[in-house]
């Protein structure tokens, strides 16, 4: 999606909407930086290509047109699964190293 096209479609959200794009937007940045920074670039890769076919499946539900009522359920299933995804990653990062971050 081009950004004047994101921009055209965010205006036409709802909250819950936008609220979804900035979480998926930053799990997605949070899984970038552990991309760079930790030693298992190849498990957060997987992490981040999954997220992000969530997301453009998301994008792609939503793209044109806004019903929070229909897409209420998909997106707090999107929510979760996203954050399960973030939590798998850290789970790994720990056990992979040892620490906690």
């Amino acid at each position: 999606m081009s950004n004047a096209a994101l921009e055209q479609t965010s205006r036409r959200m709802s909250p819950e909407l936008r609220a979804f794009g900035a979480l998926a937007e930053r799990v997605l940045g949070w899984i970038s930086e552990m991309r760079l920074s930790y030693k298992f670039p190849d498990m957060v890769q997987d992490y981040y290509i999954e997220a992000r076919r969530l997301i453009n499946n998301f994008e792609l539900q939503i793209e044109g047109r806004d019903s929070s009522r229909i897409y209420s359920n998909r997106l707090i299933g999107y929510c979760i699964l996203i954050d399960n995804l973030r939590d798998q990653v850290k789970q790994g990062y720990e056990e992979v190293t040892g620490a906690q971050k």
